[in-house]
């Protein structure tokens, strides 16, 4: 009946596995638990939450070097540390950027 539904291997169906991911990236899965029961009738179990955050979990570690080779490709850390400072104007009420190492106070 699961491969039937789609549902082999699986622990819950996929839209609440992307809940349970997002509310895992902050939460321990005790805490995803009361947070899901609060919403659903029938939540899954710690165990169910426990099996889809170490499935994802595992797959965000074998992506990480994927994910940091596009990183510094698409934004490179400069190697002596960011110099540029970000303030908000008051005044005109724009974003201004200056560099902070041109006026000698980095």
């Amino acid at each position: 009946m699961d491969e039937r539904c789609g549902m082999s291997d699986r622990f819950m169906v996929p839209e609440l596995e992307r809940m349970t991911a997002f509310l895992g990236a902050r939460l321990v899965p005790a805490e995803v638990e009361d947070s899901l029961s609060e919403v659903l009738l029938e939540p899954p179990s710690r165990t169910a939450i426990q099996h889809v955050l170490t499935r994802v979990g595992q797959c965000a570690e074998n992506g990480a070097e994927q994910l940091e080779l596009a990183l510094a490709t698409a934004a490179p850390l400069a190697s002596e540390g960011d110099t540029r400072h970000l303030r908000l104007s008051s005044r005109f009420g724009r974003r201004q950027t200056r560099d902070l190492a041109h006026r000698g106070r980095a």
